[in-house]
């Protein structure tokens, strides 16, 4: 049974514990959900969202009871979008409550929200928007106007070292979310305020700017507009730490092993090929254009900053697969 004093480990093997007895109890509940609904699609296209949802509490033989949610989230002429959860709140010794939330989907994962991210959610969300929540719980309407979580290389200002470490940030569909993991379970800790979102945002902006750039440069036919081009790219301000914020974005997005040792890659191109860029630009900045291009067309044609950018580009593309 779950106790006030419990640690994030024994809540986490309670619930797996919890999960695992009544599954099939949750399974049979989602089938009938799911025919119910996806038989009678017309019937219900018509009705609002809210009305297509059903609860069902269980109680497993550890004395603790979990409410089933089951809910429409998306439809259309012949499909439905539905899903399923199951939570409980968590007394904790301060008097704070906890919920804990169960996906039930075939692999075992338990999500934690925090009073503390609660009481954000809505100061910066739901009362800012004046959300009706018409009696729902708050972790319960966070939970399913959320469906989608992508994962962020955004780093608040006043994070600390070990911050970077051990916590990450998700983008939602309604803003930003803080979670840290904790013995097996996703921990969500704060809700961002409007501030970080539009850093965030903007943070983006400079990112996308930048190889927007880049990749009309890339697809300049021209060498020696290539390189201008290409300097511009480079003069642009902080141009590197927005290139590695970009890296640790997409590679992030990848998810796959070697992060570290991949975006150091990445990178170490992009350095090559900036040195490339401004050694020619050296040797040519005191010119006249004229000279410029005589000089393009006599010495540097054909060397290898193309070959870089293509061998950039051709690491990017093999990444992206």
């Amino acid at each position: 049974m779950f106790t006030h004093t419990m640690t994030r480990k024994e809540i986490y093997e309670e619930a797996k514990h919890d999960y695992y007895e009544l599954k099939s109890r949750f399974d049979i509940e989602t089938e009938i959900f799911f025919r119910q609904y996806g038989s009678s699609i017309n019937k219900y296209q018509q009705r609002i969202l809210g009305s297509l949802s059903k609860q069902r509490v269980f109680r497993s033989s550890r004395h603790n009871s979990w409410t089933m949610q089951m809910y429409v989230h998306g439809y259309s002429k012949n499909t439905i979008k539905a899903s399923t959860t199951a939570y409980t709140p968590l007394q904790r010794s301060d008097g704070s409550v906890e919920y804990l939330f169960i996906s039930l989907k075939d692999t075992f994962f338990v999500e934690l929200i925090t009073t503390h991210f609660i009481q954000r959610y809505k100061e910066r969300y739901l009362e800012p928007n004046k959300v009706n929540l018409q009696g729902m719980n708050p972790a319960l309407y966070y939970l399913r106007s959320n469906m989608e979580y992508r994962q962020t290389y955004f780093i608040p200002n006043n994070w600390t070292e070990e911050d970077m470490e051990n916590k990450a940030i998700y983008q939602i569909p309604q803003g930003l979310i803080v979670t840290v993991k904790d013995n097996g379970l996703r921990v969500l800790v704060t809700f961002l305020d409007l501030q970080n979102l539009s850093r965030y945002k903007a943070e983006i902006y400079e990112e996308e700017d930048l190889m927007n750039r880049f990749m009309k440069a890339y697809k300049e036919k021209k060498d020696y507009q290539q390189f201008l081009m290409m300097l511009q790219v480079f003069n642009t301000p902080n141009c590197r730490e927005i290139q590695k914020r970009y890296i640790k974005r997409t590679e992030i997005q990848q998810n796959r092993p070697g992060f570290k040792e991949n975006c150091q890659r990445r990178l170490d191109l992009w350095d090559m090929l900036e040195k490339q860029i401004r050694e020619r630009w050296k040797e040519m900045e005191n010119l006249s254009e004229k000279q410029r291009k005589d000089l393009w067309k006599c010495a540097y044609s054909g060397l290898p900053v193309r070959t870089t950018i293509d061998d950039f580009m051709k690491i990017r593309a093999n990444e992206s697969k």
